[in-house]
């Protein structure tokens, strides 16, 4: 929070270089290394200020952090995907290598409690991503294993994307019967 209070009001002098953004985004990695809004935060930062190797050393670090959060995995995927952007058509094979794990990790460590949930997410990445057939395996999971009407609401979509309409009339048939 003070870094990005220190970031929203800088110094009346607009020439004089603030250090304490940085240092307050580096005593919170320091303090808090398995905190996800951190690693957004000094993401974020250092996007912002156009130091983007910086950025990317952050969520290497991330990446590196033991958490068995599932949570804590995807909400630093998320970030990843504003560090390596999936937008770019040139980089998206390399970023998508780069931003994958994170979701992968959250996938490893999800829960009972919360695998519905987590999984679907990953899944809706996967969509986004353009990595449809990855997506289309989580949802089928989803659905054999937690019966999601979510889940097999992307599936319809995803089998109508890939043309087969078999599946897809099947996949409908049994979300107007589960709703």
């Amino acid at each position: 929070n003070l870094a990005r209070f220190c970031s929203t009001y800088p110094p009346e002098d607009l020439f004089e270089k603030d250090e304490r953004p940085v240092q307050a985004v580096t005593e919170a990695l320091q303090r808090f290394p398995t905190h996800a809004e951190v690693y957004e935060g000094a993401a974020l930062l250092y996007l912002t200020l156009n130091e983007r190797e910086k950025a990317v050393e952050v969520m290497n670090q991330a990446a590196r952090q033991p958490s068995r959060d599932p949570q804590f995995w995807l909400a630093t995927g998320r970030t990843a995907g504003r560090v390596w952007p999936l937008g770019q058509a040139e980089f998206q094979m390399e970023y998508r290598q780069r931003v994958a794990p994170f979701f992968e990790n959250a996938l490893k460590n999800v829960t009972k409690r919360d695998a519905e949930q987590v999984t679907l997410e990953v899944a809706q990445q996967c969509v986004l991503t353009n990595d449809l057939d990855r997506a289309r395996q989580l949802c089928e999971k989803l659905t054999a294993e937690h019966d999601s009407l979510e889940a097999r609401k992307l599936l319809y979509r995803l089998y109508g994307a890939a043309e087969q309409k078999d599946k897809a009339l099947t996949t409908l048939e049994a979300i107007v019967k589960q709703a």
